[in-house]
């Protein structure tokens, strides 16, 4: 049995203000055993429930054991700017629970308009903590965790995500993004182009039970995901230590072995496998001196 713990109104004495709340409340990612006690009462206590999806949200109470008596209202990215409004107005009379599909919301899911839209009447919001796809992958990824950002999902286009990580070529923090698994061999292969054969990972089915975890280069991971592009995945890139890559001196490999007969695209990429350096900075680099 889980200890019971009151979301209702409490005084000063008890932490929060007087007044109803939204809370914006995480759900387990894969394994239901993740569910904590506090999400358990919040959910069986709640007077609405704004739900991404209201049948995902059904099958997670069944199966954590939790009987819902609330108002269950669907809060997703097509709806999500209309209902906002009532949906606030709401939390000032009765105890609102926002939950998206899996982990917290507003982080690349439904909410954050909800959450503004909180602040702005006077509505208390309170975070219910739990398992988040983002932290999960960073912490596992070997990676730098001092210092990170997140990207959310990379675009679809292949011209789009060239553009994309030319943004971030130059941002030297640990980088995670959220991907699907078709589109992720190119996301890997177009990410090695612009940023450099960069130390990654990328982490799939996180906390189910086929998890798992691959290291290693950009290209080395593309390699290993394009036999087996499956699961839901979240990509952790290296940031841009700038101060270790010398282009002046790798651009001079790129031209003595284009000089040795070889061809601009081909140095360019050998230079960047061995070296390190983006592929694609090297080539523009060494044809701009090469005219």
């Amino acid at each position: 049995m889980w200890r019971t713990l009151s979301i209702r109104p409490r005084d000063a004495s008890g932490g929060h203000k007087l007044g109803f709340m939204l809370f914006v409340t995480a759900t387990p990612i894969g394994n239901l055993s993740d569910a904590s006690d506090r999400l358990r009462t919040v959910l069986g206590d709640a007077e609405l429930i704004a739900a991404e999806d209201t049948r995902k949200l059904r099958q997670l109470a069944s199966g954590i054991g939790v009987k819902i008596k609330a108002k269950v209202i669907s809060l997703n990215d097509s709806n999500e700017r209309e209902q906002v409004e009532s949906i606030a107005h709401q939390a000032k009379t009765v105890n609102v629970v926002l939950v998206s599909d899996a982990g917290m919301p507003t982080i690349s899911d439904p909410g954050y308009n909800l959450v503004k839209q909180c602040h702005q009447q006077g509505v208390e919001v309170i975070s219910i903590a739990g398992p988040s796809a983002v932290v999960s992958a960073l912490s596992v990824s070997g990676l730098a965790t001092d210092r990170f950002c997140f990207e959310g999902f990379i675009p679809k286009k292949h011209a789009e995500k060239t553009k994309f990580f030319e943004k971030l070529r130059d941002q030297p923090r640990t980088m995670v993004f959220f991907e699907t698994a078709p589109r992720m061999v190119d996301s890997l292969e177009v990410a090695a182009e612009v940023l450099g054969d960069r130390e990654a990972s990328v982490s799939r089915e996180l906390t189910k039970m086929f998890e798992e975890t691959i290291t290693g280069k950009l290209s080395e991971i593309a390699e290993e995901i394009a036999q087996n592009p499956r699961g839901e995945m979240v990509l952790v890139i290296a940031g841009n230590q700038a101060n270790e890559v010398d282009y002046e001196q790798l651009v001079t490999k790129v031209i003595q072995l284009v000089d040795a007969g070889m061809g601009l695209k081909q140095a360019a990429q050998e230079v960047s496998e061995n070296f390190g350096g983006s592929k694609r900075e090297l080539y523009q680099r060494a044809l701009a001196e090469k005219k």
